[in-house]
């Protein structure tokens, strides 16, 4: 009589990719190599029409643009939503440089610019994981569910400048002074870029100082890494709270329940089903297992409470936690808006891919929960697949076209995405271009 693991179809799957690496062998090089560009490709398929309209999107046009002509160089320092864009701000002032259609293109580079780092971080060897773990990370990385608003667009990169905080601040200590200086500006960068870091910036430096203390604190260099990563976290930190005028954006609660399952059930069932549309009914039931089994495989990952805080996971459990906490607490007062626009996906950008994540570097030693963690990461990554390209769609508003026609106060009004946003310029040319 077959054994489980024998009938487990994950376990078949396993033996044909074996037996698909003996025939045609790929070094790990290589595989990284093609998980990198399977990234960059789904990056583009996953919003197809936004790479083929000449037209901006959302704030990138309304507020960063539209800002970088209007205050210059001190724009890099403007509050939006309470606090800093810091990243966006300076590849607004780069492209400032630009004629205005061109512009428009480059802020879509920019933000495929920003996708790729982050997944050329994680093939970073200094992730201290092997492969092909390290291969999945960007797998997920890929085909993590959305809802379309993060792709070709720069505005919506917080979520993944959160990313890249998490991952870089975690790294094992860099071999060259390059490597030192370029991961401190990306934290010190993405620190002032979003709010994630009012909340990330004392964990990760807690975890860190508890990783360095499990490796016997014996080596100066990860010291020497530990302290200017801290120094990175605490400055930016200290930096944006300078400039905030965040404040609270508690605005009340609904104490209506049927919105709250309604936005419970979104979160978990967009997580494993991805666009698939089920019953609340179905949604809700499959939403408080899928959590009960996502605590029950965490819990039994780690040994001891000191080896779970200094653990990489604890951090991306954290992430997910608090930043779906904030998305929620903003929206209490009608949680409905997190299942609107887009299924709500953009708010839930970090907490599923670090759910995934964790996933993927979790090792439960219980047989059977370890399947369990396998089969929910796969067909959260199969039903991405099936719903890969975005539920928001770029309409064509071509800017050539549109910098052609003026208004009776000599201004142009200039149609962005998505449809119903728009910009008033009084200039078709570049303004920081020399004349």
């Amino acid at each position: 009589m077959k054994s489980f693991a024998q009938k487990d179809p994950l376990s078949f799957f396993a033996r044909a990719w074996a037996a698909l690496r003996n025939k045609y062998p790929v070094s790990d090089k290589e595989l990284l190599m093609l998980s990198i560009f399977g990234a960059a490709l789904a990056y583009i398929y996953r919003m197809p029409n936004g790479w083929l309209s000449a037209t901006f999107w959302a704030e990138d046009g309304s507020i960063f643009f539209v800002q970088d002509y209007e205050l210059g160089p001190l724009a890099i320092f403007e509050t939006y939503a309470g606090y800093l864009h810091m990243v966006m701000r300076l590849f607004a002032f780069l492209i400032g440089y630009t004629p205005i259609v061109a512009a428009s293109w480059l802020y879509k580079l920019a933000s495929f610019f920003v996708f790729m780092s982050l997944a050329a971080y994680l093939s970073s060897s200094r992730m201290g994981i092997g492969m092909p773990k390290r291969a999945l990370l960007l797998l997920i990385l890929a085909l993590f569910p959305h809802g379309g608003e993060l792709f070709g667009n720069l505005a919506n990169q917080m979520s993944t400048g959160c990313l890249l905080l998490l991952v870089v601040a975690t790294l094992q200590p860099p071999s060259t002074r390059f490597q030192l200086i370029r991961d401190l500006v990306v934290i010190f960068l993405f620190g002032l870029t979003g709010p994630y870091i009012f909340f990330l910036a004392p964990i990760l430096v807690a975890r860190n100082f508890a990783a360095y203390v499990n490796q016997g604190a014996s080596s100066k260099t990860q010291l020497s890494w530990l302290v200017a990563t801290s120094l990175a976290l605490v400055t930016s930190l200290a930096a944006h709270l300078y400039f905030t005028q965040m404040g609270s954006r508690f605005t009340g609660i609904t104490l209506e329940w049927r919105p709250w399952l309604a936005s419970f059930s979104n979160f978990f069932g967009q997580l494993i089903f991805s666009n698939i549309k089920t019953p609340l009914a179905v949604s809700a039931g499959a939403s408080l297992l899928l959590l009960i089994a996502l605590m029950w495989i965490f819990l039994k990952s780690f040994t001891s409470a000191r080896v779970a805080f200094a653990n990489r996971v604890s951090v991306l459990l954290y992430a997910a936690v608090t930043v779906a906490a904030a998305s929620y607490s903003v929206f209490a007062n009608h949680p409905n808006v997190l299942a609107a626009y887009g299924g709500g996906m953009r708010y839930f950008i970090v907490p599923y891919v670090c759910i995934l994540w964790s996933l993927a570097l979790v090792k439960p030693k219980n047989f059977y929960l370890d399947r369990l963690r396998v089969w929910i990461l796969t067909i959260s990554l199969v039903s991405s697949v099936l719903h890969l390209s975005s539920k928001v769609w770029y309409a064509n508003f071509p800017l050539d076209e549109q910098l052609q026609t003026r208004t009776e106060n000599d201004t142009m009004v200039l149609k962005i995405n998505p449809p119903g946003w728009a910009i008033e310029l009084d200039t078709q040319e570049c303004w920081r271009c020399p004349q």
